[in-house]
């Protein structure tokens, strides 16, 4: 593209906002036109990033492709009924709600209608670090995909999947994981606190340890479990730790919060 374009986001909430200021950080601010319904958030949102804010979503319907529609699964498909007019040939709409088909929110949209398109990123996306997973449904444009990829690489790194089931899936491990590694980092200061450590000073310890540890395994292409064998001596405190049951409870424990998560998204 010679130009980019200039982005559409209908919902500012924790998904919209993240790819505001994603994009915002990415150098492109003055290059979004933003609606939310709630005034005070939206506002919130654009004194960070910098980014336009629309009267109506049909004035971000009107002016702006790709758009991204970052609203509750539920609010899909009556959105995209009422707007239909708004939604000719030469729109790409990215739909990032969870939970949802493309053949349930679609169905309003037939030939000379906008590009529908999935995708499902993460919080990360305001750092630039997010792990998006796109799906690109059979008889899409190929310049629809590419555009979108295009788009969403300024948000981190982009995943092309092929199915919707495959979507969903993988969406519970790269949306769900900043929330695992979070209540990680919650147990790490609650340690820290009861030990004595400055609460704030251990979360930014804590903080500070995942990502040089994340930066390791990345840099020595070693597997988690390769490497946390590497911070226990033998015979050591540590390796007697991981020897505990409690050991197996926290791994199982967290691929079962994991599996809960995906039977709720495939019974939604």
């Amino acid at each position: 593209m010679s130009e980019f374009p200039i982005i559409g986001i209908i919902g500012l909430g924790n998904v919209g906002g993240a790819v505001a200021m994603g994009m915002s950080r990415a150098g492109y601010s003055k290059r979004i036109l933003a609606f939310d319904r709630n005034l005070e958030k939206a506002q919130g949102i654009a004194s960070l990033t910098g980014i336009e804010l629309a009267a109506e979503a049909t004035d971000v319907l009107m002016k702006c492709t790709p758009i991204f529609l970052s609203v509750r699964g539920v609010q899909v498909a009556p959105f995209i009924a009422e707007h239909l007019n708004q939604l000719d040939s030469s729109k790409i709409l990215i739909c990032l709600a969870a939970g949802v088909r493309l053949d349930d929110i679609g169905r309003d949209l037939q030939s000379g209608h906008a590009c529908l398109l999935r995708a499902v990123t993460s919080v990360n996306a305001a750092v630039g670090q997010a792990t998006t997973l796109l799906l690109s449904p059979p008889g899409a444009a190929p310049d629809c995909t590419s555009v979108a990829i295009d788009v969403l690489s300024k948000l981190g790194t982009v995943r092309v999947v092929e199915s919707e089931d495959q979507l969903d899936m993988w969406s519970v491990l790269s949306g769900c994981t900043p929330a695992v590694t979070c209540l990680l980092l919650e147990g790490l200061e609650h340690f820290a606190s009861e030990v004595g450590i400055d609460s704030s000073e251990g979360a930014q310890i804590a903080a500070q340890c995942v990502m040089a540890t994340m930066a390791a395994l990345r840099e020595l292409d070693l597997k988690p479990a390769e490497y946390r064998r590497r911070v226990a001596a033998p015979g050591g405190v540590v390796e007697k730790a991981f020897d505990a049951p409690i050991t197996e409870t926290l791994r199982s424990s967290t691929t079962e919060w994991l599996r809960a998560i995906a039977r709720g998204v495939v019974e939604q």
